[in-house]
């Protein structure tokens, strides 16, 4: 009898060496990966004696809820600029 192997064998084979790749890909750039956000802003600020990143609120994290809140004012607008220019408002014809 003849020994072909299985394509289905070779297929997970393939599949299982591939994600053993990406995962060892993966690990190493999250390892990597240095924060320079910081450092870049520090040398400008730096550089340019305090003119650019001199205040704490341009370097400073952002909070989620500051998304939200404009999120809903700006849909809140759209909303009344829509009940003003559509004929007859939000009412049913």
């Amino acid at each position: 009898m003849t020994d072909t192997p299985d394509p289905s064998d070779r297929a997970a084979d393939d599949d299982r060496s591939l994600r053993d790749l990406l995962r060892t890909a993966t690990r190493q750039d999250a390892e990597r990966a240095p924060e320079l956000l910081a450092g870049v802003q520090a040398r400008i600020r730096k550089r340019s004696r305090g003119r650019f990143y001199a205040d704490g609120w341009s370097r400073a994290a952002t909070s989620p809820a500051t998304y939200v809140i404009t999120t809903v004012l700006v849909l809140a607008l759209l909303a009344v600029v829509y009940a003003m220019t559509v004929p007859g408002g939000l009412r049913a014809p």
